[in-house]
């Protein structure tokens, strides 16, 4: 296992709290949308376990809850230097590499923001497209190469994103946000970050090894609403 966070205080928790000291994975405190980061933690990675097997890209930001024509360009391209060049800069590191192996799975997360407007999050909307767009078109490329690539597309998830839009929807009172998002749901109340967990690992396991070029969707009937 393989672990980089741009959060080192979060890095070293979850080093701590959750894998066993003998566990053979490495952690690295790295932007995954820097160039030069990305190719270092990839080679390294190789260098110690000799290929990539599994690559599940999670990271992302909201940005500010604004209209549509209130943002600035800088506020633009910050999130899409986060939310989508991190995207294609791992994908392009690590696709060749599972290419030559003939074999390996890729996942990337997305949002249900991805298949529906949602008034006031047109830049996370957007961006969460993208990832769609990209995981599409990469899908029907390496179709006869051995690799799949899909995409998860999560409800609001119990995290400490969800508590940034919450606090942007409310700055005084940050629990009205979370109870003006849970009414939007149909369980009224966020998925749990194992919930999401679980369909990661299943569709990027042996086991979901026909399913190829989809958004696996998890929104409590979100969407069916």
């Amino acid at each position: 296992m393989v672990l980089v966070d741009c959060n080192k205080k979060q890095l070293d928790k979850l080093k701590s709290d959750y894998l066993p000291h003998d566990s053979e994975a490495l952690y690295f405190h790295a932007d995954c949308a820097n160039e030069e980061e990305v190719q270092k933690y990839v080679e390294k990675t190789i260098d110690f376990f000799g290929g990539v097997d599994v690559f599940v890209h999670c990271a992302g930001i909201v940005g500010s809850i604004k209209e549509a024509d209130n943002w600035s360009a800088g506020e633009i391209m910050v999130a899409f230097q986060t939310n989508i060049m991190s995207v294609f800069l791992n994908s392009k590191d690590v696709l060749p590499i599972m290419k030559k192996q003939q074999n390996g799975s890729i996942l990337l997360l997305a949002s249900v923001y991805a298949l529906r407007g949602v008034p006031y999050h047109s830049l996370y909307a957007m961006t969460s497209h993208a990832i769609l767009g990209f995981m599409k078109t990469a899908a029907l490329e390496r179709a006869h190469s051995g690799v799949r690539i899909n995409a998860i597309a999560p409800a609001p998830t119990t995290s400490p994103f969800m508590e940034e839009v919450e606090k942007a929807l409310f700055p005084s009172n940050p629990q009205l946000g979370r109870e003006q998002i849970h009414s939007y749901l149909p369980f009224e109340r966020y998925a749990e970050p194992e919930e999401i967990a679980e369909s990661v690992l299943f569709v990027s396991s042996h086991r979901a090894k026909y399913i190829h070029g989809t958004s696996h969707i998890i929104d409590d009937g979100f969407l069916a609403k």
